[in-house]
């Protein structure tokens, strides 16, 4: 296992999960968090890159029922550092979520047929049988992608 605060992950427990890295963020991580709520993800993993204001202080309740796992991730260099803990993530969370959202901070999923993203059907994406984020990130340049999904289970 890796540096996931060894928390061990055996059966997929959440439908839909979001990933992201954040550094001094602190302005927008609860709102960010509660939105992706409403919206149907039921469990984060934020990657906290040496905020002045820990994620771990700013979500301290969310952290505290479970919602939010923070992982510390300080002094790693661009443009690696996001590929990092993507590759990270997917190292450890295999059974966390049946779908991950590797999204920004300052990225907001919008459902645009129903109120919330949970009872979406992502199986037309297909199964993407992916070890590391770099094995498909040539399939993603040049392209606006708001948003990538992960089939992990």
């Amino acid at each position: 296992m890796a540096e996931a605060g060894n928390v061990a992950v055996s059966a997929t427990s959440h439908y839909l999960a979001a990933c992201a890295i954040a550094r001094d963020e602190s302005a927008y991580l609860p709102e960010w968090v509660a939105y992706h709520v409403v919206v149907g993800f039921s469990h984060f993993t934020i990657y906290d890159n040496g905020s002045t204001i820990p994620v771990r202080k700013v979500l301290r309740g969310e952290v505290d029922r479970g919602l939010v796992r923070v992982i510390d991730f300080p002094g790693r260099a661009w443009p690696s550092l996001q590929l990092d803990a993507y590759n990270n993530y997917l190292s450890w969370a295999r059974n966390l979520s049946k779908w991950t959202a590797f999204i920004d901070i300052d990225e907001f999923i919008v459902p645009k047929s129903s109120d919330s993203v949970a009872t979406a059907d992502f199986r037309a994406l297909g199964r993407l049988p992916v070890r590391r984020l770099s094995d498909f990130v040539h399939t993603m340049l040049g392209l606006a992608c708001i948003c990538c999904m992960l089939v992990l289970a």
